[in-house]
């Protein structure tokens, strides 16, 4: 795309042709550091063992490790491994039982297979669901990474 040995236009002309800012052809991203993937390996065994923790729960658990670290960093973090916290969402405490009503709503899916997994110290397990009026059924399970 830019050629650096190119004699006859400048960097800075091929950057203009192509459409890209001279400061982007020479920007190097920063490379991530290994405390943060010891950070995210804390992380992850922390959350294994308590699901319910947010951002300012992990945050003070890891201070009182003696780790030097801030909500922003913790939060970054635990949006690039995709967790969050797992709590009671809103309307489960509906007056007259219209929780109810929304959870017995019709399937739309078509009874589609749902593939999930399990994570455990050892290994993953796969297993294979299908959904059902009351809920969903267990169909097979596995040991490993697929079924």
């Amino acid at each position: 795309m830019i050629e650096l040995q190119y004699p006859r236009i400048s960097i800075s002309g091929q950057c203009e042709l192509v459409g890209l800012a001279r400061s982007s052809f020479y920007y190097e991203p920063q490379t991530e550091d290994g405390y943060n993937a010891y950070l995210m390996g804390l992380m992850d065994e922390q959350y294994t063992r308590t699901p319910f923790y947010g951002v300012r729960r992990i945050t003070a658990w890891l201070r009182r490790r003696g780790e030097q670290v801030n909500p922003k960093r913790v939060r970054h973090l635990m949006h690039l491994m995709g967790l969050a916290a797992i709590y009671p969402k809103r309307r489960l405490s509906l007056s007259r039982g219209a929780h109810r009503r929304q959870l017995d709503a019709p399937l739309n899916d078509d009874r589609k297979p749902h593939i999930s997994s399990l994570k455990s110290p050892f290994d993953v397990g796969v297993f294979l669901a299908k959904r059902h009026e009351g809920g969903m059924r267990i169909d097979s399970w596995t040991q490993g990474r697929s079924l």
